[in-house]
C-alpha cells in the first residue's frame, strides 16, 4: 500500500484538497460630493429605570424600564414572587 503513494506525487488528501475560492473584488464606490461625516448629537432617553417591588412583603423585587411620556401612572403588575411562592401584585417604585 505504501508503494502506491510513494509512486504518486500527491497523497490522497492532497488530491481531494479543494482551494479556497479567490476573494470578491471590492467593489469601488464613488462619492460625489466630499463630506465628512459628523457624529449625530442623541437626545435624552424617554426611559426611567423602575423597581416592581412585591405587596406580599418579601422585599422581592423585579427592576424594568419605563417610557415616563407614554405611561406618566404608576404601573402594578401579577408576576410570580419566588419567596412566597405565588403570583402577587407588584408596584413601581423608585431605584434609590
Amino acid at each position: 500500500a505504501r508503494s502506491e503513494f510513494v509512486n504518486n506525487s500527491q497523497t490522497p488528501w492532497e488530491k481531494n484538497y479543494r482551494a479556497p475560492p479567490p476573494p470578491p473584488q471590492q467593489l469601488a464606490i464613488e462619492i460625489m460630493h466630499a463630506t465628512k461625516v459628523l457624529p449625530m448629537a442623541r437626545g435624552k432617553g424617554k426611559t426611567v429605570a423602575i423597581k416592581l417591588l412585591s405587596s406580599a412583603g418579601t422585599g422581592f423585587f423585579y427592576t424594568t424600564r419605563k417610557n415616563v411620556t407614554r405611561n406618566p401612572e404608576k404601573l402594578a403588575f401579577v408576576k410570580f414572587d419566588p419567596i412566597v411562592r405565588r403570583k402577587v401584585l407588584f408596584h413601581e417604585h423608585k431605584i434609590k
